[in-house]
């Protein structure tokens, strides 16, 4: 993927997303973090994170640039961080944002900046509707708004290069609507549709901030889980999993019930995007044969 698709893939996602080198100078500033901060790029590239542009502030109120400065932590530590803090708008109110930070390095493994990635928790981002419309189409799934196929492979490409140098661990979910391809004679179109957007919301608002939850086929999605281990994926799945099984879904006068097939796994060094998807699609096979409403994350010989 050449430079530019990669920037317009960033500049599209609602995330916000700033990169800084070793003196701390920003580098990169995307359009979702325009968006959340209401700072443009010119007014913040090339200034160094310590002049307290956003003025962050952890959740008991210190000044994090005075007293616990996150950049500084990682360079120590060589590891992802992700916590909650707040930031100040450029017109003076405080948001609380989810933020992630993980150093980057070169094919040496020597770090070389680090990437900031952050979400306003209370979901009051201003989207620009023509920005919206033209990141849709090219990055998203228009009828969940959930990244696409394309955009999600090349975010699981970006997580593979993360876990490679041991920046972290992660997991997979596929998952799809058990006897979905029955409703076709049932339903609507648009009632179809609506049944896919509200499971994919209920999955979203299950995951971490932290997570990526995208579209994989035409009724398969599928989830990339951060810094996570076996226990923890297993425990993840079966609550989305009973999480849906408890949802009844309003249809005209009446209402249905959903239970997902889920396939889920952990990388290992050994694997790539493909073996790993390949992986837990088998998982997911194994869980609609086994007559569905169940977690697959290994078959037993």
């Amino acid at each position: 993927m050449n430079k530019s698709n990669y920037q317009n893939l960033l500049d599209n996602l609602y995330e916000g997303i700033y990169y800084v080198d070793l003196k701390k100078t920003i580098k990169y500033w995307s359009s979702g973090a325009e968006r959340i901060t209401g700072y443009s790029s010119d007014e913040v590239l090339g200034k160094r994170c310590s002049e307290n542009i956003l003025k962050p502030q952890s959740l008991d109120g210190r000044e994090m640039c005075k007293t616990n400065c996150l950049l500084t932590d990682t360079l120590k530590t060589r590891s992802f961080t992700q916590t909650e803090i707040y930031i100040t708008h450029k017109d003076g109110h405080k948001i609380l944002i989810a933020f992630r930070i993980a150093p980057m390095f070169d094919h040496t493994g020597k770090i070389v900046g680090i990437t900031q990635i952050f979400t306003d928790s209370k979901e009051n981002i201003d989207l620009d509707e023509k920005e919206a419309e033209s990141g849709k189409k090219a990055y998203f799934d228009p009828i969940t708004k959930l990244p696409n196929r394309n955009s999600f492979e090349m975010l699981l490409n970006s997580t593979f290069s993360g876990f490679r140098r041991n920046i972290w661990s992660f997991g997979i979910f596929l998952f799809t609507v058990d006897n979905f391809n029955k409703f076709e004679n049932m339903y609507s179109l648009e009632v179809r549709n609506n049944i896919l957007r509200k499971v994919c919301d209920a999955v979203a608002d299950n995951l971490r901030p932290f997570d990526t939850l995208g579209k994989w086929s035409e009724l398969e999605f599928a989830a990339i889980v951060i810094n996570i281990d076996e226990k923890k994926l297993t425990l993840i799945g079966e609550r989305v999993k009973t999480l849906i099984d408890k949802i009844t879904i309003p249809v005209g006068k009446g209402s249905i019930k959903i239970t997902l097939s889920i396939g889920a796994s952990i990388a290992t060094q050994n694997d790539s995007s493909e073996i790993l998807m390949s992986r837990v699609k088998s998982y997911l096979e194994h869980s609609i044969k086994k007559g569905g409403n169940r977690l697959t994350t290994q078959i037993s010989t």
